[in-house]
């Protein structure tokens, strides 16, 4: 329905300026004859003896009065031709942000259900515990009403937290396409290798000193982005004994989805490092990311994935990235963390500090180049000037020519320049975006070429201006290719065209003298 509309809003546009472009057009043309019958009364008004030289003299003023009318006359129908030919232009831009709209849908759909981005955090060691604290009352004396404060000691309770003394991740992606229709999205199943230790911190330091440990509610957490993207083969060992996971982070009101396991730790933890392994199985799409509580953290990735994004808190130390895959390490130390390796907190505060350790992420983002949509998007972007020079290059050809194309043999070649941008959008969304653009620029060069050909009767026409087209949308796909150097290329084919306009009309001073 919004097409039809489209299509319907289009025509009443184009009728719109189709009239005002040719009622201008009559008017000049109304005005130019009214002021050149003038001249040639004042001159038949004239003395004989000068009528040889006075006619002589208005016959060249009217020759080149009619060539600069003419040129004037041109470069007015061309600019308005130029701008009714953007407007199916604007149509086919409208066109690819519903298409680009259309696709983020399906994607992120696509990735919610085979599991999104993925972020791995912890682990986190969390142990309950209980200290004396001191409060004061105020107490009222019933006799005298007077206030007093009082202090005494109460028993709370909070979570001491700890984070391992040293972590190693050791990560591999193995990544391909999932597809739903003309679509498809980045998506991976990668491993994990998570080692480390823990030991007693130093709880000297904390401002609530743990009195009564319990020992046998510890347990150790790993915040996972989407559980759902948990698969087979996930195993945890502490101090070489394997313990089950549970599903979700164990920490009653903590808003983050992912698995703990109970370790019932007794006093013994204290005396000597416990070390721990975690292999994980987990699929993900788009991104996969990093959460490292070591304090002394190295974290290893590699995948087949051709270019990664590296971003996040942190860019790798080390990178390798081919044709056929990529590696990266990261080698992170607690003094670039805001958060402590050991903290009593309550229940506010852990939330707090769960969230903390979560945000200081970093990773690889599974990076398409330029995907399609934003290649048709940059595509249109530069549609108006290459409307432009096309309809510059054929204006030359009329000028060098000396033969004249009819405003609306014009109007058709604009639609057709227009209809490549069509063409390029049905075309990409089934074969390589490449190929498209080839096959795109080959049927307008072709079309254009061959109308050309047939309009003005010469080959050589036709030939050139497809030639041109050619070379012109090779210049387009350059840009596209080459975002870095897209303006210095872009400047540069304005100035070749400006060079050829200058040749073109470098005579027209003389003429008019």
């Amino acid at each position: 329905m919004g097409l039809i509309f489209g299509i319907i809003g289009l025509l009443i546009a184009l009728a719109i300026l189709l009239g005002l472009g040719i009622g201008a057009y009559f008017i000049f043309r109304l005005i130019v004859q009214a002021v050149n019958k003038n001249n040639v009364t004042t001159n038949v008004d004239s003395d004989e003896t000068d009528k040889s030289a006075k006619n002589t003299t208005t016959q060249n003023s009217l020759s080149f009065g009619a060539l600069k009318d003419s040129l004037m006359i041109r470069l007015f129908i061309a600019g308005i031709l130029i701008l009714v030919s953007l407007i199916p232009l604007a149509f086919v831009s409208q066109l690819v942000f519903e298409r680009s709209t259309l696709y983020k849908s399906v994607a992120n759909r696509m990735t919610q259900e085979w599991s999104g981005a993925q972020r791995l955090a912890g682990p986190i060691l969390t142990i309950p515990y209980n200290y004396t604290a001191m409060i004061t009352e105020k107490i009222e004396n019933k006799k005298t009403g007077e206030l007093k404060n009082v202090q005494r000691q109460v028993t709370r309770s909070k979570t001491l937290v700890i984070l391992p003394d040293d972590l190693n991740i050791s990560s591999s992606l193995e990544t391909r396409e999932l597809k739903r229709g003309i679509y498809k999205v980045p998506i991976y199943d990668s491993a994990h290798k998570v080692s480390g230790s823990f030991s007693w911190p130093d709880v000297s330091l904390l401002k609530n000193k743990p009195e009564v440990i319990f020992w046998e509610k510890a347990k150790l957490t790993f915040l996972i982005s989407s559980t759902r993207g948990i698969t087979g083969g996930t195993k945890f060992k502490w101090k070489g004994e394997e313990i089950d996971l549970s599903s979700g982070n164990g920490i009653a009101a903590l808003p983050m989805e992912g698995v703990h396991a109970n370790l019932k730790l007794q006093e013994d933890f204290k005396s000597a490092p416990s070390k721990f392994n975690f292999d994980l199985n987990l699929r993900g799409s788009k991104r996969v990311e990093f959460s490292p509580t070591g304090q002394d953290s190295m974290i290893a990735l590699s995948g087949d994935w051709p270019h990664p994004s590296f971003d996040g808190k942190l860019l790798p130390s080390e990178r390798d990235i081919k044709d056929d895959g990529f590696t990266a390490k990261w080698n992170v130390t607690h003094l670039s963390r805001s958060y402590a390796q050991a903290s009593g907190q309550d229940v506010t505060g852990l939330t707090n500090y769960m969230r903390s350790v979560n945000n200081f992420a970093f990773g690889a983002d599974l990076f398409q180049s330029v995907d399609l949509y934003t290649l048709l998007e940059r595509t249109i972007k530069y549609g108006a000037l290459f409307i432009a020079l096309t309809f510059f290059s054929v204006f030359v050809l009329e000028f060098v020519s000396g033969r004249r194309l009819h405003w609306l043999q014009h109007l058709i070649i604009g639609g057709a320049l227009s209809m490549f941008y069509m063409a390029l959008l049905a075309l990409s969304e089934h074969i390589a975006f490449g190929y498209a653009y080839i096959a795109g620029v080959a049927i307008i060069a072709l079309m254009i070429g061959i109308y050309t050909w047939i309009v003005m009767k010469k080959a050589s026409y036709g030939i050139g201006i497809a030639g041109m087209m050619i070379a012109l949308y090779t210049v387009l796909y350059s840009i596209l290719q080459m975002e870095d150097y897209a303006l210095l290329i872009g400047t540069l084919l304005l100035l070749v065209f400006l060079g050829i306009g200058m040749f073109i009309t470098r005579k027209l001073a003389q003429s008019e003298s």
